[in-house]
């Protein structure tokens, strides 16, 4: 999971979510109200929304309200079935009621990739 990210507030405009898109790697933001995870927006979404609705219109209009937090302890499956199903690139995790990071299918794909290369040097291949 990543734990250095950058969230957005519902009232932004997506100008700021552009913003933050464009100056770092992060492609997915939670959006956060009043300290509470209401929701992501995926970086297809904010791109949809430019094109529909203009960069004044609100992070609110594009985010994704499906894309709910896990919680730190639950399982990687469980983790990954959310994602699959719900179609989201990302999900906010939350530990011990606060977000404490974000969890993508690159990660996931990057923790595979880095468990099969341990595997195979304790196989000796």
């Amino acid at each position: 999971m990543q734990t250095r990210f950058r969230t957005l507030e519902p009232d932004a405009p997506l100008s700021t979510a552009v913003a933050e898109l464009l100056s770092g790697s992060q492609h997915d933001f939670p959006i956060i109200e009043d300290g509470a995870v209401v929701g992501m927006l995926r970086r297809r979404d904010l791109v949809k929304a430019l094109s529909d609705r203009g960069p004044r219109s609100r992070v609110s209009e594009a985010m994704n309200r499906e894309c709910l937090p896990v919680q730190a302890d639950e399982s990687l499956e469980k983790a990954f079935e959310t994602l699959r199903h719900k179609e989201c690139s990302a999900l906010p995790v939350l530990e011990d009621g606060r977000l404490a990071g974000v969890l993508t299918l690159e990660n996931l794909s990057e923790l595979v990739m880095v468990n099969t290369a341990l595997e195979r040097r304790k196989d000796g291949r």
